[in-house]
Order: structure tokens, then sequence, then C-alpha cells
């Protein structure tokens, strides 16, 4: 049979439809944001990872743990909250732990069905305990205090296929503290990047049971103004700068 040009034209634009539709379905799913949390308009997510991170001042954190919950107050309003734990030991006679505990509202002021951006009101409450232990009789020299955080998080994630996406973040952050013996504020800058492997494919059982499941490498960077440090001199607020990668799941029920 030979087709005329009006029928030639036609099943081009029918194949065109249909390719289009795969594509659509390809990269259908929850899109990451910030802290490899999953928006897909609903549901109460959980995020849990574990990684190392690097201080300039104070070295290596072998086993710092992160952890967030969220839930949706409207298809386009999350809240959430979670925390970050370290601890370092620079050397012998020093040592330094941090719990960061943040409370998180976020808006997603446009979105499509493969990308997102975020607007993040950050507050956050970080406790430090750092101690330096000088020479043999003399008391130790201690740093016990937290800071008062506040930031503002833009972000931007995208889903490009069913099983990746990635996204990247940034926010000015300010830190204060009022009370101790290391008062001050501490102005700085937090950033992300990111990407999440759907394990919801892989696993049949997790379609039963989530929105969205994935696996995700989330690299976080910080830039502090005037960060607490403790040294045999005594206590001061100076620059520093971190890097560290986590891995775990994302889950959003």
């Amino acid at each position: 049979m030979i087709l005329t040009p009006r029928l030639c034209l036609f099943n081009k634009s029918l194949g065109g439809v249909v390719l289009l539709g795969i594509f659509a379905s390809s990269v259908s799913g929850a899109i990451p944001l910030s802290i490899a949390r999953s928006f897909d308009s609903a549901g109460v997510g959980i995020v849990m990872g574990a990684g190392p991170s690097f201080d300039a001042r104070q070295g290596l954190a072998p086993n710092q743990l992160i952890a967030q919950v969220w839930f949706h107050f409207n298809p386009t309003m999350i809240g959430g909250a979670g925390l970050d734990l370290s601890s370092r030991n620079p050397s012998g006679s020093e040592s330094f732990n941090q719990a960061r505990y943040e409370s998180v509202s976020t808006w997603i002021p446009w979105h499509t069905k493969t990308q997102a951006v975020e607007l993040t009101l950050v507050g956050s409450l970080e406790a430090t305990t750092t101690y330096f232990d000088t020479t043999a009789g003399a008391d130790p020299i201690q740093d016990i205090g937290s800071d008062i955080g506040l930031g503002i998080r833009l972000g931007y994630g995208q889903r490009f296929s069913q099983r990746f996406g990635w996204w990247i973040a940034g926010s000015p952050t300010y830190g204060f503290r009022a009370f101790g013996t290391n008062t001050g504020i501490n102005p700085g800058f937090a950033g992300e990047v990111g990407m999440t492997f759907n394990m919801r494919e892989i696993w049949y059982d997790a379609k039963n049971l989530s929105r969205s499941w994935d696996l995700f490498v989330r690299i976080p960077f910080q830039v502090q103004a005037a960060s607490p440090h403790v040294s045999a001199t005594g206590v001061a607020r100076i620059p520093t700068w971190r890097l560290g990668i986590q891995i775990g799941p994302s889950v959003l029920f």
C-alpha cells in the first residue's frame, strides 16, 4: 500500500507522541531536593546518611551522621526537622564534638513533572564541646556552648531518568552565640550537590510500601568566617571550611 503525504505526516506525528509518552514515563517519580529529600506533592519522608567530613581546623570526622524527617503541609509546602552529629580528635590532647539540630520550612515556587525549585528557611541550634588538654597538672581549656543559626537555602532538583536524579543547593548562613566563653557571630555559606539512584524499581515490594525509595550520595561543603575554636592559647573564633560526603537511603511514604 502506498501512503499519501497526509498519512505519512499523521504517522510521523503519532510516532512523536508515542516517543514523548515513553520519555515522560521514563522520568516519572519523586524529584530530589536538598538533604536528599524527595518531592512528590504528598507524603512523609525519612533520610538517613553517614560518611566522613573534613574540617580545615578540626581535621577528619570519619563518623558524621545525618538524618531528617519531613512532611507536606500541602503540595508545595514542606516542613521538617533533622540532625547532624560528628566528632573529631585532631590530636591526642584535643577533642571536638558537634551536634546540629535543624528545623526547615520549604516552599516549592516552581515545578514540573521532572524539575523543582525550592526556597527553604533553615533554623538551627549547633551545640559544640571542645576540649584541649594542656600541660600536666594544669586545667584543660574548654569551650562549651550553642550557636543559634538562620539561613535561606535556594535549591534546584531534577529527575532526568527513571533511575537517576540530582540536586544542587546553597545558602548564606548566620550563627550567633550570646552566652558562654566564646560569644560572637559566625557568618558563612553552606552548599551541597547530590545524586539519587532509584531503588524502587529494583526492590519490587517497595512499590507497595513507598512513593519513592532512593539511595543517595551527598557532598556538602561549608565556609565559616568565625567558627568556635580552642587551642593552647585559649578560645577564639577563626575562619574555617568543611567538606564531606554522605551515603544512605531516602524514603517517601
